[in-house]
């Protein structure tokens, strides 16, 4: 889902809420927040594909689809309580998931992996020889 679409969504939801509760000018920042934690993870993805791209572009699609897959699945089992929290802690997605408590510092952590992953793939497409 688009960056503007999350937003609309979570704005939607805060509003919805907010007014059902009779709060809505607590309800609204504090949803659309939390929608909005989950960024850095979705950058870490991003991150993964940059790199893939930029060092190893044969594997890029393949690998960095693999991952998501990866991530998925062990959400999935997590909820079904089939794998542990630190099989589930493999996944970026595990550190902003909404049955957890999400702090600063896990979400600068997040975003300082996904921002060493597109330095990695920026500096992998310097190597190669690209022609415009």
């Amino acid at each position: 889902m688009s960056t503007i679409r999350r937003e609309a969504s979570a704005a939607t939801i805060g509003v919805g809420y907010g007014l059902g509760a009779g709060d809505l000018p607590h309800q609204l920042p504090r949803l659309l927040a939390r929608a909005m934690s989950t960024l850095p993870a979705v950058w870490v993805m991003a991150g993964i594909a940059t790199a893939l791209y930029g060092l190893r572009p044969r594997l890029a699609t393949g690998v960095t689809w693999a991952a998501l897959g990866v991530f998925l699945a062990l959400e999935l089992a997590w909820e079904l309580q089939r794998v542990s929290q630190s099989i589930f802690d493999i996944s970026p997605f595990a550190r902003v998931h909404w049955a957890t408590p999400v702090s600063l510092t896990c979400l600068l952590g997040l975003t300082a992996v996904a921002a060493l992953l597109t330095t990695l793939g920026l500096l992998g497409f310097q190597r190669r020889d690209l022609t415009a």
